[in-house]
């Protein structure tokens, strides 16, 4: 093995993030082959979204460097960072746990029917709800000050983060960590120093979701694109706004005009920010009326 091949394999999807791995039984994986829509690459879709990336987000960049410009003075220099961060986790912490007393009010789980710990998936690590003794005020700390994850995430749900504390995960190998850190050292040398806090907490055995799995260009469509841009925070979003307030099936493009006006004010409270996140829903307008118009699944089967 060549030594561009071996650093290439440290950005390979095992040791980015094992949720991207393709699943190892058979009929899943052929299942998600038979499944998969049409390429879409070199597409009328994707040349009109690489237009779109042109002119846009040149402009959202230079919105996001405008906005952290600003000086906040203070003890702590750029506090808003930090407390960002800890407001997500003290969201996630009520809502889960307010889901939780919702579910054991209304049903019980026996022991047959409560999944396994040790082979429990993601889906199930952040919907299953936990025992209401256990969202208490030592694991609510616990959670919002984990300091490998405090400063800058990824953000994990309070569900998530508790189960992995008491369970080791199958994806966190001493291999996996020892190329992580193969992977740290190299970025390290190339400015991407924010890996460290991730490396940080796979040693402690909490596995985060890698907040971005692609180049920003390397979409095909600009929904594809905010779903891989900062991803944990995307699915904080969408277990805790978007999904409650319908998803995709009632109000989509109200739905997402909300979201990224959460996410400009998450940012900071100034007016030229929310303009920026109502840009955004304009910008993706187009697709998610096709999205709604022509659903994936009716379109396929047409071809």
């Amino acid at each position: 093995m060549s030594i561009l091949s071996s650093i290439l394999s440290l950005f390979s999807l095992s040791v980015l993030d094992t949720r991207l791995d393709p699943p190892d039984d058979e009929k899943k994986r052929q299942s998600i082959i038979l499944s998969a829509g049409p390429n879409r690459w070199y597409t009328k879709e994707y040349y009109a979204y690489g237009i779109v990336f042109l002119v846009t987000v040149p402009l959202m960049f230079k919105a996001v460097i405008d906005a952290s410009s600003d000086s906040y003075g203070g003890i702590l220099p750029r506090w808003d960072v930090n407390f960002n961060f800890s407001m997500l986790r003290m969201v996630s912490f009520n809502m889960d746990r307010f889901l939780a007393v919702e579910f054991w009010n209304s049903e019980t789980l026996s022991d047959k029917d409560k999944p396994s710990e040790s082979t429990i998936s993601e889906k199930e690590r952040i919907d299953t709800p936990l025992p209401l003794e256990q969202y208490n005020l030592t694991n609510y700390l616990s959670y919002v000050l984990y300091s490998p994850l405090y400063m800058a995430g990824p953000i994990l749900t309070f569900n998530d983060f508790y189960r992995q504390t008491n369970i080791t995960l199958p994806s966190i190998t001493p291999y996996r960590i020892y190329r992580y850190a193969l992977r740290l050292i190299f970025c390290i040398l190339v400015m991407e120093f924010i890996l460290h806090y991730i490396f940080w907490a796979m040693t402690d055995g909490i596995d985060p979701p890698e907040n971005m799995i692609r180049c920003m260009d390397n979409n095909y469509s600009a929904l594809s694109f905010w779903r891989a841009w900062h991803r944990s925070f995307n699915k904080w979003i969408t277990r805790y706004i978007y999904i409650p307030m319908g998803g995709s099936r009632r109000n989509p493009v109200l739905n997402s005009l909300v979201v990224f006006s959460f996410v400009a004010i998450w940012h900071d409270i100034q007016l030229r920010l929310l303009i920026w996140g109502w840009l955004v829903v304009l910008f993706i307008l187009p697709e998610i009326l096709a999205t709604v118009i022509f659903p994936a699944k009716k379109v396929c089967e047409k071809e």
